[in-house]
């Protein structure tokens, strides 16, 4: 999801499960319906170089997961430069510090996606800063395929790692893939939406 700051917008209300929600009419991670509704694939495949010369920053805890390889990889398709700032280094600081570090990000980059971010974390980013803010649109991605991007995540948030693509069962997640394509076009159709 992204927020993109306004001095007259109110914080992002959480959702029953804690996670950030945007205003009604801002697009998210989770795009409803086919991938067709706003943006036709033709549309998605020609947009090879949309974003190029754009940066992103990705705040994970690893890049080597499975929702962040997915971003990572959907925004390099669409020309932009990925950065990977680790999400411990900006939990570790303190507040002070950590709104200093926020605002040095958002000079660096055009956008910032925020995974592995408790939700009062990810609201604060979008509060501080003037560039989209998304949300765990790779975790969103992989859930809205075909379920095993739903079984990735669980194994992480019962603390087992999912490395390099793989999941819980040790199976390499290949990434041609129907469900891994499906939820590289959904980050992309989200991404074009708001750079």
């Amino acid at each position: 999801m992204f927020n993109a700051h306004s001095p007259d917008r109110d914080p992002l209300p959480l959702s029953a499960g804690g996670v950030a929600q945007p205003p009604s009419g801002v697009a998210t991670g989770a795009v409803p319906g086919s991938l067709t509704d706003s943006l036709p694939l033709s549309t998605l495949r020609a947009a090879g170089g949309a974003l190029d010369g754009r940066r992103i920053g990705l705040i994970c805890q690893s890049r080597q997961g499975p929702a962040a390889a997915l971003f990572i990889e959907a925004a390099e398709g669409l020309g932009a430069q990925v950065s990977v700032v680790h999400a411990g280094d900006l939990l570790d600081a303190g507040t002070g510090q950590q709104d200093k570090l926020v605002q040095m990000l958002a000079r660096l980059y055009d956008a910032l996606e925020c995974q592995d971010l408790p939700p009062g974390v990810v609201r604060r980013i979008s509060e501080l800063v003037a560039v989209p803010v998304l949300c765990n649109l790779g975790a969103s991605a992989l859930r809205d395929g075909d379920g095993s991007g739903a079984e990735a995540q669980g194994a992480e948030a019962q603390g087992g790692e999912v490395r390099g693509g793989e999941l819980p069962s040790g199976e390499v997640r290949r990434t041609e893939a129907p469900a891994w394509q499906q939820g590289l076009l959904r980050v992309q159709q989200a991404l074009l939406r708001a750079l």
